[in-house]
């Protein structure tokens, strides 16, 4: 295989919950979390929402997939908690769901993505609406024992993820985009113990090391 891609495909969990404005500022909050990712990061990627609360990406490195999928979830969570919404929305964000594979067609100017990766991200995603889970990973591999840890690693950081409050979610939202304490205690106007509080009750060292893993990973060997 020449060339494998990540994608990441997320819906708003209980986006009905949302009124008629906040739902128009939903969409706000996505591109905002877009050009930061772009701006901070070296994430190659195009993101879109589609359907008023889904969200689609796909990135040319698939090791970046689960750093941008936390960004999305971190910003969404944020967001929601300063809002009159359901408590879902507020606990959990989104539901992600990333996949590793080819993709066939990545045309922004037809809005068009299609592929091997966005099709294992959306099946995924459709799969775990109906259930507890709120994450899912997915690849075409022979290693299915490798397939199977990465999704239960994910999994288990993604329910951390889920116990972190609005505060929390902001501060590990600009530590993921690799901002230090003092350029984040600046943006936030807190002081700099508060978000070194915050990153160590929301488990920082645990997110970082899973990425740090889940980042190292070469895809290219597994995928089939």
């Amino acid at each position: 295989m020449d060339k494998i891609f990540g994608a990441i495909a997320a819906d708003v969990i209980d986006s009905t919950s949302l009124s008629r404005t906040d739902l128009f500022h939903l969409n706000e909050e996505v591109n905002r979390c877009f050009a930061d990712a772009k701006n901070h990061t070296s994430i190659q990627f195009w993101g879109r929402l589609v359907r008023g609360d889904t969200i689609e990406c796909c990135l040319q490195n698939p090791s970046m997939a689960l750093r941008l999928a936390l960004l999305i979830k971190c910003r969404i969570k944020a967001w929601a908690g300063e809002l009159i919404c359901s408590e879902a929305l507020q606990n959990m964000g989104v539901r992600f769901s990333i996949g590793v594979g080819n993709m066939r067609i990545i045309d922004r100017q037809m809005d068009i993505m299609d592929g091997e990766a966005i099709y294992v991200a959306g099946r995924n995603l459709n799969k775990i609406a109906s259930t507890s889970l709120t994450s899912a990973f997915g690849f075409n591999s022979d290693d299915r024992n490798l397939a199977r840890l990465i999704d239960i690693s994910i999994a288990l950081l993604d329910d951390l993820i889920n116990t972190l409050s609005a505060k929390q979610s902001v501060v590990i939202y600009h530590m993921l985009l690799g901002l230090n304490q003092t350029e984040i205690s600046r943006i936030l106007f807190i002081s700099q113990s508060s978000v070194n509080s915050r990153a160590q009750k929301a488990g920082w060292r645990l997110i970082m090391d899973t990425l740090r893993v889940y980042e190292s990973i070469n895809f290219m060997d597994y995928v089939v």
